[in-house]
């Protein structure tokens, strides 16, 4: 039996990792890159913390499990996590984890072991990383097989930066110092790691808006406060009035250069694209391209773990990937939703689980419209000419096959979705990132 070590990097961008647009320095993201099978392809479910972990944890689509944005913190139903999959096979299960996890009880299920950080508080550099590290020694010494989920979020606003990083050096702007920071701590927790038996998972769960990201930490936490910070009623009555106004329909251009958001206001892919790298005793390091969604973590590692995969399970097990075979070619397409509180907050709590934007990716296309306004227009992009989604072509193919043969594959998937939908029971906090 292998242990399992899942480092969660929030708000972790891949334009930012790797690419012209790095100027991060990560000297050991980039060795533990160098050793990983990474997947290349990965299309996360959503652009905020709780769809996309619940997917992770669950396999399931957020429309399915009930975890969908930060008002959905509780399962719709009955569902299994990894962590519960783990722990009745035999593994002793360990988290550690702060904001909307910290919060997220269900999410949480299966874990014997919870550290819940205040972020306000401490920093992987001035804190929890030195308990991770003394941890992992802990858990070497154990004969049970463990599993361990670290959430890292100094890159999610407000930032956090060791100041020996801040300094233009480590980057040119402080999320890319903060990307630095946390590079450099996590050295010492990879150094702990026994790589003989240990099976590493390191991947950012989204991305972020960067648009004027600033070079400072005091202007980085102002920005936060205009971007995202739903306690404050007269931002998220501007956003509000910015979407009635047309914001998501006559002028959607505006959704790319904007200050008023994080993420989790769109499914682009500067904030649905983030790396996942898996370095495993005996698996090759190398590039893997196929189409892949975070509901597919859950069934590739229990495979790979040897532990039996519940049923049913909307991912697909890549496994056979781990184990160096050749997967048949699939013609397989994913689903991604953003549920967002930040410009719904004032509205009835039964439209709130209601799909502002959904999206399906299938090959090179990808089609994004909305179940909750027909006045948004649909987009279509051609990821393999138009990897950055600047050219919408969904005005000249509309009446095309593709587009109708997208729309089928979408509306088939949502026919798995309940259709009784159960009332959100708490409105406190809306509107925070996550």
């Amino acid at each position: 039996m292998r242990n399992l070590l899942v480092v969660m990097i929030d708000c972790l961008r891949q334009d930012r990792f790797s690419g012209p647009g790095k100027t991060a320095v990560t000297p050991n993201l980039d060795a533990f890159y160098a050793r990983s099978l990474s997947f290349e392809n990965l299309h996360s479910v959503g652009s905020n913390t709780t769809a996309v972990m619940g997917s992770w944890f669950t396999g399931r689509y957020p429309f399915a499990n009930g975890l969908r944005s930060f008002r959905d913190r509780k399962f719709s139903g009955e569902f299994t996590t990894m962590a519960t999959l783990l722990r009745d096979d035999g593994y002793r299960t360990v988290t550690t984890v702060t904001e909307v996890m910290a919060d997220a009880t269900d999410l949480l299920q299966g874990f014997d072991d919870i550290e819940r950080r205040d972020k306000k508080k401490e920093a992987i550099h001035d804190g929890y990383g030195a308990r991770v590290e003394a941890k992992l020694a802990e858990l070497n010494r154990s004969a049970q097989p463990w599993f361990y989920f670290v959430h890292t979020c100094e890159l999610h606003a407000d930032r956090q930066c060791d100041p020996r990083f801040k300094h233009e050096r480590y980057g040119r702007d402080f999320y890319d110092r903060s990307l630095s920071s946390v590079d450099h701590h996590l050295g010492p927790i990879f150094a702990a790691v026994d790589w003989e038996t240990t099976a590493v998972v390191v991947f950012g769960d989204h991305g972020d808006n960067l648009i004027w990201e600033p070079r400072g930490e005091y202007a980085s936490m102002v920005m936060n406060r205009l971007r995202g910070d739903g306690r404050v009623s007269a931002l998220w009555r501007l956003r509000d009035w910015f979407y009635r106004a047309g914001l998501y329909t006559g002028r959607k251009s505006v959704l790319r250069h904007n200050f008023l958001f994080h993420h989790d206001y769109h499914l682009y892919r500067f904030l649905t694209h983030s790396p996942v790298m898996l370095a495993f005793p005996g698996v090759a390091a190398r590039r893997d391209h196929s189409l892949l969604s975070t509901v597919d973590m859950l069934p590739t590692l229990l495979e790979y773990l040897g532990v039996p995969v519940p049923a049913p399970v909307d991912g697909v097990s890549f496994a056979p990937v781990l184990r160096g075979e050749t997967m048949a070619a699939s013609d397989r397409s994913v689903y991604q939703e953003v549920v967002t509180d930040f410009v719904l907050k004032g509205r009835d709590s039964s439209q709130l689980r209601i799909p502002l934007l959904r999206a399906l990716v299938h090959g090179d296309w990808k089609f994004v419209s909305s179940a909750f306004d027909e006045k948004i227009q649909p987009e279509l992009y051609d990821l393999a000419e138009d990897s950055l989604e600047q050219r919408n072509r969904y005005a000249e193919l509309r009446d095309s096959e593709l587009v109708k043969s997208l729309m089928r594959s979408l509306e088939a998937i949502e026919q798995t979705r309940p259709s009784i939908v159960p009332a959100i029971e708490s409105a406190a906090a809306v509107g925070v990132a996550a």
